[in-house]
């Protein structure tokens, strides 16, 4: 089993994304990208140039030592993972556009604000959303990047594993802590309690 670290970053803390990577994050996950603009942005701010405008400077992926740093920043280029969520109307119109942008990695779908979106809030199962979610599946296919699903049922991971899909987010730190938490505090207090 791979498990990755991704930090969600939206585009408009942007400063934000060079110390993550600095730090050992694998990628960034860009919230609610609209368009073609939007995912070239995302891309240039995770790579250094000429190929974006990452800031050069002896990080960890350099051991912090400055040998080599041409090279070693084209690998460190190669190996950042650059995920787009679509979550609305107008990525979803865009979808095909964002997904044939260079560097893009995969795309990931944003069942709860799509449902939104699409006027069936939090109906993150209804077939208008699960059509979308579909679509942007597809739309990744065609343009020879992955697809990433956040099923919200264990039938829907079962359901993507059997169409041959590997890429999940199956949990975030925050639901994780909470039922880590939780299980912790019931060795403690009775479930009357809680």
């Amino acid at each position: 089993m791979g498990l990755s670290v991704l930090v969600r970053i939206p585009l408009a803390r942007s400063y934000l994304i060079a110390p993550v990577l600095d730090a050992g994050a694998e990628g960034v996950v860009f919230p609610c990208i609209q368009n073609r603009a939007e995912a070239e942005r995302a891309v240039a701010l995770c790579r250094y140039p000429p190929k974006g405008v990452r800031g050069l400077s002896v990080h960890r992926h350099l051991a912090y030592k400055s040998t080599d740093l041409s090279a070693e920043n084209i690998r460190a280029d190669d190996q950042v993972v650059v995920a787009l969520m679509i979550e609305n109307k107008l990525g979803l119109d865009a979808c095909a556009d964002i997904a044939r942008v260079p560097g893009v990695d995969f795309l990931l779908e944003g069942a709860a604000d799509l449902s939104a979106a699409l006027d069936v809030s939090w109906e993150t199962r209804h077939p208008s959303v699960l059509e979308a979610i579909a679509s942007i599946d597809a739309i990744a296919g065609a343009s020879k990047i992955a697809f990433c699903a956040i099923p919200r049922a264990k039938e829907d991971y079962v359901t993507w594993r059997t169409k041959g899909l590997s890429l999940f987010v199956l949990g975030t730190d925050r639901g994780v802590i909470r039922k880590g938490m939780k299980g912790h505090l019931s060795e403690f207090i009775s479930s009357e309690h809680q």
